[in-house]
């Protein structure tokens, strides 16, 4: 009985550090395609084991060491003259950012956002599941925010100029510089579109010169570019949810956005966009 036990436990062993080494030599085809990828840390050991491949201790980024690329991304951070001591006396002063991203534009004050960073957005690593819905986050703050203002509809931070609300402080101040400030830096290359930031000019460049929108409504045609905005969708259309109620009619919503436009264009006949051939003016940019 016990030598079986050895045995089954040997043969355990065995696929596991096959499958192990399958995964491994994945990536490494993988990595033959590519300057860098992104490996967890219980496959650093094996991956170094391979020539030509370099694994950074700081974000998990293996890199192809060839005769042009011969320095890992630590010794990138260190050949700009920033070492790990700068960002201590940085400390959260975010002008001092030595920690950059090298799968992106992302640089970070502290080693650690640069490690979450990665976690997250490359290796998609979302450890905290909500109980409520299929929603994961990569940090237990983030699956807080999801809570209070998905499911508790907490949202303390109100702004005085409309009646958005939100549970984000750094979201309210995006919803002033981009609807009452118009602040859009973020320009598109193939239309007059700007965006207040970098994700909405790729949402944009997705949905309407690329085409691309990958969620689908299970009960009519409609396909969204956002996994929100198809839930926005089915709950307007399908289930007739509209939690955005107008103060001064009977007119309701899906979207505190839609509810906004609204107010200003009905109710206080703000009209901002303006023709550029005669006196017409309209709340929306599509009726210019």
């Amino acid at each position: 009985m016990k030598t079986m036990m050895i045995a089954m436990k040997q043969l355990f062993l065995k696929r596991y550090y096959l499958m192990k080494k399958i995964k491994l030599l994945i990536k490494i085809s993988q990595l033959k395609k590519m300057d860098t990828a992104v490996i967890p840390k219980f496959e650093v050991k094996l991956l170094e084991a391979v020539n030509n491949v370099t694994v950074c201790k700081l974000t998990g980024i293996a890199e192809k060491t060839t005769k042009e690329n011969t320095t890992t991304f630590e010794d990138k951070v260190k050949d700009e003259n920033v070492l790990e001591d700068a960002s201590k006396i940085a400390g959260p002063d975010a002008s001092l950012k030595p920690y950059k991203c090298a799968l992106c534009d992302y640089s970070a004050s502290r080693k650690f956002s640069l490690t979450s960073h990665v976690k997250s957005i490359h290796l998609k690593t979302r450890h905290y599941k909500c109980n409520e819905c299929d929603y994961r986050a990569s940090q237990k703050g983030n699956l807080r925010i999801h809570i209070d203002s998905k499911h508790l509809q907490i949202k303390n931070y109100k702004c005085d100029q409309c009646n958005y609300r939100t549970t984000r402080k750094s979201d309210l101040a995006i919803h002033v510089n981009d609807v009452h400030q118009d602040v859009k830096k973020h320009e598109c290359t193939h239309c007059d579109y700007k965006a207040n930031r970098k994700r909405n000019l790729k949402r944009h460049m997705d949905a309407v010169h690329l085409g691309i929108k990958n969620h689908k409504c299970s009960h009519c045609d409609y396909r969204a570019t956002q996994k929100d905005k198809l839930q926005l969708h089915i709950e307007g259309v399908h289930l007739g949810i509209k939690n955005y109620k107008c103060s001064h009619c009977d007119y309701e919503t899906t979207q505190s956005s839609h509810l906004n436009l609204h107010i200003n264009s009905v109710h206080l006949s703000i009209k901002n966009y303006k023709c550029s051939q005669c006196n017409y003016q309209s709340s929306q940019p599509t009726y210019q």
